[in-house]
């Protein structure tokens, strides 16, 4: 099975409520989309938080499950700004999520391809 990393970084209009919402997708990532793995990142290393960056290890196969629970999760949560390995993925439909999350991960397997 060919899995891929993608970076998710999680912002807030506070420090606290970003590490809500960061937690918050975090979980609902677990719970969702089959064979994942995931671990925080802190910004800040003098920070007591967990960090509000998930670093998240997929199964290529399982993109559209990742894509649709990201999607889900931004329309509840509407105030968070967030970037997947660099691309912002705020007010998007559906389909562009589920793009931007494959193209990453195609970008990804291609980079693996060439090591």
């Amino acid at each position: 099975m060919d899995k891929s990393t993608l970076v998710i970084s999680v912002k807030g209009a506070t420090s606290r409520e970003a590490n809500l919402l960061c937690s918050n997708l975090e979980d609902q990532l677990n719970h969702n989309v089959r064979g994942i793995e995931l671990s925080r990142r802190k910004d800040d290393g003098d920070s007591l938080d967990l960090g509000t960056t998930i670093v998240a290890i997929i199964g290529t196969q399982f993109a559209v499950e990742m894509a649709k629970t990201l999607h889900a999760w931004l329309l509840r949560n509407n105030s968070a700004d967030v970037t997947v390995n660099g691309f912002h993925v705020s007010g998007v439909s559906p389909e562009d999520v589920k793009d931007i999350i494959q193209m990453q991960l195609d970008t990804r397997r291609g980079n693996s391809d060439k090591s």
